[in-house]
């Protein structure tokens, strides 16, 4: 695996979060990420809800 390109410039979030959890056991900071990917896919998810809902009428 490339670790995300050079210099990480393209590494996923989940790869970060994992990364920070257990490589530099940082748990705090990947808690926190994993959170903040938790709150914008509620967002992207109910957002989908709405719009699939519009269509759906």
């Amino acid at each position: 695996m490339t670790s995300g390109g050079p210099g990480e410039d393209t590494a996923l979030i989940a790869y970060r979060i994992t990364t920070e959890a257990f490589t530099n056991l940082n748990v705090g900071y990947a808690s926190a990420l994993a959170m903040l990917l938790f709150v914008v896919m509620a967002i992207f998810s109910w957002l989908n809800i709405r719009v699939m809902n519009k269509f759906d009428s």
